[in-house]
């Protein structure tokens, strides 16, 4: 009894430690429910594909009080009422500790998502991303693939620190920012 007991439980162990590998993480809109924030501008591709971003990455990760993510989009495919969208994100969770705004969850993706519009609104219908650059060709059009694969994405880096920085001073906040 205490032998199939400590076997499973290790099978139960192994399993649990074979599904927390990051660069195994993939997901689309089925496996995942995203709801989409009520305060986001639906005409706006941009803000759409960002919070789309956010909510998904963020139940990857340990939570946190503030997400930020910043993308660049390296092609657009439409289809009828289909809009297909090839992108590189970079996402930062922060959360106050120690007089700090710490960047306490940070990742990496390459993304193919695809949305509808609607009556001039924007919706995600399916979503598929990957932390590996080596999917990125099988993910994208050769020309966009070239182009993720081939690009230093700091200016993104940097407009999260902004977009930290005017947060915090909207907040009323003096935390200086940690590992951003």
């Amino acid at each position: 009894m205490k032998k199939s007991f400590v076997i499973s439980m290790l099978v139960v162990i192994s399993l649990l430690f074979a599904g927390c590998d990051s660069d195994s993480i993939k997901a689309d809109k089925e496996n995942v429910n995203i709801q989409a924030d009520s305060e986001v501008d639906k005409t706006n591709m941009d803000e759409v594909i960002s919070d789309y971003i956010i909510r998904y990455v963020n139940v990857l990760h340990k939570p946190t009080e503030k997400q930020f993510e910043e993308h660049r989009i390296y092609g657009i495919e439409e289809k009828a009422d289909r809009i297909t969208v090839y992108l590189f994100s970079i996402f930062d969770g922060y959360s106050f500790s120690d007089g700090y705004f710490k960047n306490l969850a940070y990742s990496t993706r390459y993304v193919v998502i695809e949305l509808e519009k609607k009556n001039g609104q924007f919706e995600v219908v399916n979503y598929k991303d990957s932390v590996v650059s080596e999917d990125v060709k099988k993910m994208f059009p050769t020309e966009y693939a070239e182009k993720a694969l081939n690009e230093k994405p700091k200016d993104l880096h940097d407009a999260i620190k902004s977009k930290v920085e005017l947060w915090l001073k909207s907040q009323g906040r003096m935390e200086k920012t940690e590992g951003s």
